[in-house]
């Protein structure tokens, strides 16, 4: 199955695409920043982007893992939150 990793350079998503790799998935790793697990860089909160990686590598699945969560708190405004958390997740449900 080809799936759509999000925040795979995360903790989480840097966990499960090795892992989902080694079960035969083909994962595409969706993320702002650089990594190994990572194959796009972008956010989900980029509608053109997401819809584009998705019709671009035939995307069957969508595992979300991405997130601004609380130790980034201090460093991102309120609406940085809103359009991550939020809008892309609307993004990823809308796809």
């Amino acid at each position: 199955m080809r799936i759509l990793l999000t925040g795979s350079s995360g903790w989480l998503g840097s966990a499960l695409a090795p892992r989902l790799r080694a079960l035969g998935h083909g994962v595409i790793g969706l993320d702002p920043a650089r990594s190994a697990q990572t194959q796009v860089i972008g956010s989900v909160a980029d509608r053109d982007l997401v819809m584009r990686t998705i019709r671009e590598n035939r995307i069957e699945a969508i595992i979300h893992s991405g997130a601004l969560h609380k130790p980034d708190i201090e460093h991102q405004r309120n609406e940085d939150f809103i359009e991550t958390n939020v809008r892309g997740t609307l993004n990823l449900l809308d796809a």
